[in-house]
């Protein structure tokens, strides 16, 4: 009986690190393709607005390429 219940121990443990694992991944790479979209030099938010107007400058280009697509 202890060792099912240490079976199901470790297969637990092993579930949640492999949510852990895939969250920390995900958010890794929506980071980076959000610093490639946006670009390094604007990682800290301007008081301006400046990077939410470069954000949306992105967004509305991208939206133009898939304007120009055919799907």
């Amino acid at each position: 009986m202890r060792s099912k219940k240490a079976f199901i121990a470790v297969v637990l443990a092993a579930f949640l690190a492999g949510i852990v694992f895939t969250g920390g991944v995900l958010f890794a790479s929506g980071n980076y393709w959000l610093d490639k979209v946006i670009g390094s030099q604007n990682s800290e938010p301007a008081p301006d607005g400046s990077s939410l107007r470069v954000l949306n400058q992105a967004l509305s280009q991208v939206s133009l390429k898939k304007q120009g697509l055919r799907w």
